[in-house]
């Protein structure tokens, strides 16, 4: 899986009548804060996902106790 920091400091080759530098780095900046807030958000998804996994299985064995 591709990291905030892959992106952060991926560099492109410079080309004769390539892109302009600035508009492309003003263009990975933008990406880069996107995809850490969405990076992060589904790494706290996944620990809730397990969290709750847990509660259930201890609520399930609650139940068979019962």
């Amino acid at each position: 899986m591709i990291t905030p920091l892959d992106i952060q400091n991926k560099e492109f080759k410079k080309a004769f009548r390539g892109y302009d530098i600035r508009s492309v780095d003003s263009f990975l900046d933008d990406i880069i804060e996107d995809y850490e807030r969405i990076y992060k958000e589904n790494i706290e998804l996944k620990e809730k996902v397990n969290f709750l996994t847990d509660q259930i299985r201890q609520y399930n064995t609650l139940e068979e106790t019962l």
